[in-house]
């Protein structure tokens, strides 16, 4: 039952948490690596580690990859659960260390999906063309739309080519959730924290 006068507050569910990358070397020479940090091997050159009831996968794209280069999702979930974002700092982090101390590796992408209920506008972003919103924060661009049953956050550099800090991606999840909930001014701390 609604109390009268008060908002239903929204609800943000986090279900997965992706990031496009891409790695100076061969598919081949990448599986030794990702043996060091736990990862199991499985069909069609895709890794994977669990952490808890999460999974961190990493799934080549082939099409994509060739002798120098090769290009990879890395995708956390939980099975038929919503994610918590907490649970992928420290493995994403030994993921990230792991290879650069290895390859010359680049985060370029970061994409995570969200259940809002009910969504009506996202606090900060202006709706520049229709169901898709987006912002500039400095180099980094953020788009936020729907697809299928849930929403899309997205986060690059102008530049695809260009790393983005994808260590801060708890929280840019944090901002867009202060931000689909209706707010009408950032959270200082969150604010803070993304500054530093």
């Amino acid at each position: 039952m609604m109390i009268s006068g008060l908002e239903r507050e929204r609800l943000m569910i986090l279900r997965t948490i992706g990031f496009k990358c891409f790695v100076d070397a061969p598919i081949e020479e990448i599986g030794p690596v990702l043996k060091k940090i736990k990862f199991h091997s499985g069909k069609k050159d895709m890794w994977s580690r669990s952490i808890g009831a999460h999974t961190l996968q990493i799934s080549p794209r082939i099409t994509m990859c060739s002798a120098e280069r090769s290009f990879f999702w890395v995708h956390f979930f939980r099975e038929g659960a919503s994610v918590e974002k907490n649970a992928l700092d420290r493995v994403l982090a030994d993921w990230y260390f792991t290879m650069s101390k290895h390859f010359v590796t680049v985060v370029n992408w970061m994409q995570a999906a969200v259940e809002v209920d009910p969504f009506s506008s996202i606090y900060g972003y202006t709706e520049n063309t229709p169901r898709i919103w987006s912002k500039v924060d400095k180099q980094l661009r953020f788009s936020f739309y729907p697809v299928r049953q849930s929403y899309l956050l997205d986060v690059r550099n102008d530049d695809i080519r260009i790393a983005i800090p994808h260590h801060r991606y708890s929280l840019w999840l944090d901002d867009l959730e202060h931000n689909v909930q209706g707010h009408k001014k950032p959270d200082d701390q969150i604010s803070l924290d993304l500054i530093i």
